[in-house]
């Protein structure tokens, strides 16, 4: 408890300045909330004996450790580069390449990421089946994103184009939790630890990689993300992986898909109705129209029906997701906190506390 008071007070402080840009108070306090969480939980499973989730927590605190290095190998390398400015910064790539591979087999076999994986795809060839599956959507769509990308730039002020990312989503999360949830949640894990990587390559720009990363991500960049840290991915990836994080039953479907409906679906729909057909607005000022919330609601509610239908959840009706529904629905129409960081939240609380009671 020390700990994350302590970390939680300082990361509040850390953050504004690494954040700077459009982030409220509010979205501060969150997100170091669950950095400070995550970490110490991290750190309590790799020596506890029950903990389920050892391989998520050695590979994330892998991650920090490697950027740790990488950040004082980068102001080396920095020295070495203006002496020789022609040659590229290897060297943070080098030691970080080497330290997460002792980082991977320093665990118990059953524990070790890398071990655990190989045996999974040996295992359950579905397992392989679907990394194929999620290898060919990501090679399609960063293709289209490479080579479309100067037309993208020219429309980057429609909002059409940042819902690209959450089609991905949609794309990718629905078959892995559908398949086998727990291998699809350290696959979130392992995403999530590149996505911390290459933020740091492109927020110091670290050559090679780094000037065509920025140039890339920040055609995504929303008003509510125009600070020095890019992080309207992060926040997309954590609120479609919610359900899991809370460690939601694996056979309620429902519930963890339920980020995923309402990032990829539901804030989709409202993005591309509300461009399109929007003419009556929530707010003097808002870009949120009430066409694009009904189009939201609609087609969550379609999409939970179905779902209900067709893989029914013991504990959770459809009337209780539907309202949970209407209530997060309004609630996005009318805050200005950015919606794949909240939202997913809001919808989560609002349906254990239902559960709940």
């Amino acid at each position: 408890m020390l700990w994350v008071l302590i970390s939680y007070a300082s990361l509040t402080k850390a953050i504004p300045h690494f954040l700077s840009g459009n982030h409220t108070i509010g979205e501060i306090y969150v997100v170091s909330q669950g950095l400070s969480h995550a970490t110490l939980s991290s750190i309590f499973c790799l020596f506890s004996d029950t903990c389920k989730h050892k391989r998520n927590s050695s590979l994330l605190l892998g991650v920090w450790i490697v950027l740790l290095l990488l950040y004082f190998l980068h102001i080396m390398d920095a020295k070495y580069l203006k002496r020789h400015p022609q040659r590229h910064g290897i060297l943070p790539w080098l030691f970080s390449c080497v330290v997460a591979l002792a980082l991977s087999f320093s665990n118990e076999p059953q524990d070790n990421p890398v071990l655990w994986t190989l045996d999974q795809l040996q295992s359950k060839s579905y397992n392989l089946l679907l990394v194929m599956y999620w290898v060919v959507m990501l090679v399609l769509f960063f293709t289209v994103l490479v080579v479309f990308q100067n037309q993208i730039l020219h429309k980057r002020r429609n909002t059409i184009v940042r819902k690209y990312f959450h089609l991905l989503t949609v794309l990718l999360f629905v078959p892995g939790i559908y398949i086998d949830p727990q291998f699809h949640s350290f696959a979130i894990s392992a995403v999530l630890s590149l996505f911390v990587i290459s933020e740091y390559v492109r927020y110091y720009r670290l050559p090679p990689f780094g000037d065509k990363m920025h140039s890339l991500m920040s055609i995504f960049v929303d008003a509510k993300d125009t600070g020095s840290a890019i992080l309207t991915h992060f926040y997309l990836l954590l609120g479609c992986a919610l359900p899991l994080i809370v460690g939601a039953p694996t056979e309620n479907l429902v519930f963890l898909l339920s980020g995923t409906l309402l990032l990829g679906v539901g804030d989709s729909m409202a993005s591309v109705i509300g461009s399109a057909y929007g003419s009556v607005f929530w707010q003097d000022g808002s870009k949120k129209s009430v066409q694009g919330t009904i189009a939201a609601f609609v087609s969550m509610v379609a999409v939970s029906t179905a779902l209900v239908v067709w893989v029914p959840p013991k504990d959770t009706s459809l009337f209780m997701v539907t309202l949970c529904i209407f209530l997060a629905t309004l609630f996005e129409a009318n805050t200005s906190l950015i919606d794949n960081l909240i939202l997913p939240i809001y919808y989560a609380s609002l349906l254990l506390g239902l559960k709940a009671l």
